[in-house]
């Protein structure tokens, strides 16, 4: 069973009858892991709740065989406790087992509420230490009872030793996390080494687990655990220096395809960038990536491409062009756009820079180069392709190239194609490649029947390149669409005060909605001192949030 065919299945669960979702459920079951992990990730938090409900309704193995996978695979989207307070409702012996991995994936709160759930189906010194780990933070603090937890974890029997495992993952020192990572050398003390590492800091936990992943005996256990640390880690905190070089050592050494995925998930979520776009074998690595059976590994092997400023990844991603599946498909095109755009970015400092970096200053401009030969590639993806996420990465790959061969394919797009989300990002690309030829066909865009589409035309023809103020003005005045209103007033700012600012103030005195008033002040906030005395009559305005919007602008502008 294909993962497309997984996500087939997910609907079938979340909108059938009992007898449907039952047999839903049980085929899901049957699926290999890797892939009902794959089919399971990224749904919606509804869809997390449906199907987890699903499967707890059938029970038996197959019930908790995807309920594991969802708490695994959707953990973003999925109300822990609730789960366990039906699981240890189910008469089944592994039912436990999947209540403490919602433990360990929960937060504090979750953490508290799940050990209260599980104290009639534990042993006493499992319980307690379970609740002491999720309730009171202090009672880890205490040496006492971090030495308490060491020796337990490391002497106890298989119970208290997960408890201990849980306890020193949730107390988070450097040094707990060395316990727990040395037992993973420990046949016997893997598992629960693993579930303590699931819940301790993200940072101190990705390398020895990449370390683990590199052993074959555990490295599928310690790559599941790993993704999850991943994920954990702040948006703004990516691994660097020797730690951001493990996980990609790990990548590049591991031959288990379901690990390999899962590594490409970390390095693309955890790494910087600047880590791995240098080096020869992590190149050879994604470009191999793009064989991998789980679909969002090559999706991320796609966007990691773009990073590498090599004109050797355009070819690498034109390959993937005709990926079965919509989403690594819509990223190959777009990371074939980005390629030598992103390198570009460094081109013009690359030129200033040292003989040295000469090879980097080549590397540049033979990407730049190669991504260009590839627009007739993307342009057939937003011509011909029945994904509409296929024909809105091409269209934004095309807007990001900025070529103007681009712009008649783009125009026959944003007049005929199905869907609105594909309009809007046609018609924002034609703004960026702001071809004078596309005015007309934006103009004609604002009377789509879809506001979205209206949006994109709006944005787009507010792109000063194309140095028509006046049409703005009268877009502003007379066009029937409030959200039109509000984004030509955004675009007129971007103009000179000279020409924007007696247009945005007439437009602030007649104007009749006061969600595109409000907007008018923000506008006439980017022109900064000049506007000053229109925002100032604003603050009269008979609308309280047209009063507070030009309050916050002029105390900004102080």
């Amino acid at each position: 069973m294909t993962i497309l065919e997984g996500r087939s299945l997910l609907t079938t669960i979340e909108y059938g009858d009992e007898g449907e979702r039952r047999r839903g459920v049980e085929r899901l079951a049957e699926m290999a892991e890797d892939e009902r992990a794959a089919a399971v990730a990224h749904v919606t938090s509804s869809t997390a709740e449906r199907l987890a409900d699903a499967a707890l309704e059938v029970g038996g193995e197959a019930g908790l065989t995807v309920c594991r996978t969802t708490v695994l695979a959707a953990e973003s989207y999925v109300d822990f406790p609730a789960i366990v307070e039906r699981l240890v409702q189910l008469d089944h012996p592994d039912a436990v087992d999947v209540a403490l991995e919602a433990y360990c994936r929960g937060d504090a709160e979750e953490r508290a509420t799940i050990a209260r759930l599980l104290a009639g189906q534990l042993t006493p010194s499992l319980a307690d230490a379970l609740e002491a780990a999720a309730a009171d933070p202090g009672w880890l603090s205490r040496k006492r009872h971090g030495r308490r937890l060491r020796k337990r974890f490391r002497s106890g029997t298989d119970v208290t030793r997960r408890a201990a495992a849980l306890g020193l993952g949730a107390l988070g020192t450097e040094r707990s996390v060395r316990t727990l990572a040395n037992a993973l050398e420990d046949e016997d003390a893997v598992a629960d080494a693993l579930a303590g590492l699931s819940i301790a800091p993200p940072g101190l936990t990705a390398v020895p687990l990449a370390r683990a992943c590199r052993n074959p005996d555990i490295a599928r256990a310690a790559s599941e655990t790993l993704v999850t640390a991943v994920d954990r880690l702040e948006f703004d905190v990516l691994l660097e220096d020797s730690d951001g070089h493990q996980l990609v050592d790990a990548m590049v050494a591991v031959e288990d395809s379901a690990v390999r995925a899962r590594l490409v998930h970390a390095v693309h979520e955890g790494v910087a960038a600047d880590v791995y776009r240098d080096r020869e074998d992590v190149f050879e690595t994604l470009v191999a990536a793009g064989d991998l059976p789980d679909p969002t590994a090559r999706e991320e092997s796609a966007q990691m491409l773009a990073f590498t400023g090599r004109a050797a990844a355009v070819d690498a991603l034109l390959e993937r062009f005709d990926d079965p599946d919509p989403d690594a498909r819509a990223a190959a095109v777009e990371a074939a756009s980005k390629v030598g755009v992103d390198i570009g970015l460094e081109y013009a400092s690359l030129l200033e820079s040292a003989t040295a970096h000469s090879h980097r200053t080549a590397a540049a401009y033979g990407a730049i180069e190669e991504t260009t030969a590839a627009l007739p590639a993307v342009r057939e993806r937003l011509l011909v392709d029945d994904h509409p996420a296929v024909r809105r990465a091409a269209a934004t790959a095309l807007g990001n190239m900025g070529d103007d061969r681009a712009v008649r394919a783009l125009v026959w797009a944003l007049e005929t194609d199905p869907s609105h989300e594909v309009r809007r990002d046609v018609a924002r690309a034609l703004g960026r490649i702001a071809h004078p030829a596309a005015v007309p066909p934006l103009r004609r865009a604002l009377a789509d029947p879809e506001g979205y589409a209206r949006s994109g035309a709006a944005t787009a023809i507010g792109n000063p390149a194309f140095d028509h103020p006046e049409l703005l003005v009268d877009l502003l005045c007379d066009h029937d669409d409030p959200n039109v209103r509000s984004s030509i007033a955004y675009s007129l700012a971007q103009h000179s005060p000279d020409e924007a600012l007696d247009p945005l103030r007439t437009a602030l005195e007649t104007e009749p909605d006061d969600g595109v008033r409000s907007s008018i002040v923000r506008a006439l906030g980017d022109l900064g001192e000049p506007a000053r005395p229109a925002i100032r009559t604003a603050l009269k305005d008979p609308s309280d949030r047209v009063a507070e919007v030009a309050a916050e602008i002029l105390e900004k502008l102080e």
